[in-house]
């Protein structure tokens, strides 16, 4: 995001990226604490969001929560824990978006059913980011894209 934070022409979108990089979790009320932060509708907040990202604030959350379990899982070797940690409502949430983003549950993925680099590759390229982010191994969304 540090590249991705120096294209960026408004001030209040810095700070929306900046709080969400703060957060270990992705509240459920996140849209009106962001909207609150910035002085912004959500519909304007969206709006300058993808204007300024390049994707939508929606998309950029549910990455940004998958991330964010992902990472709670590698510390707590938990899949709840890291889900509620992250954010989600349940592990089955988790699991389904999880699913329905990547094609593999997160339990499948833990139990060893690996993802060829082909895949890996198309589930960076859906969300729009580097492999490497999406590992968790940068912050930067865009590297080695």
């Amino acid at each position: 995001l540090d590249t991705v934070q120096n294209t960026l022409r408004d001030e209040r979108i810095s700070q929306v990226l900046e709080y969400l990089r703060s957060l270990d979790e992705v509240p459920e009320d996140i849209t009106a604490q962001l909207c609150a932060k910035v002085c912004l509708s959500p519909s304007r907040l969206s709006h300058l969001f993808k204007e300024n990202v390049g994707i939508s604030l929606h998309r950029y959350l549910a990455m940004d929560k998958m991330r964010k379990g992902y990472i709670h899982f590698q510390k707590y070797g938990n899949i709840t824990e890291a889900s509620m940690r992250a954010g989600f409502d349940s592990p089955s949430h988790f699991a389904a978006t999880c699913k329905r983003m990547f094609g593999i549950s997160f339990s499948e993925f833990v139990k060893g059913k690996q993802l060829s680099c082909i895949s890996l590759a198309r589930i960076a390229d859906y969300l729009d980011c580097s492999v490497d982010y999406l590992l968790g191994r940068t912050d930067k969304p865009e590297i080695n894209k």
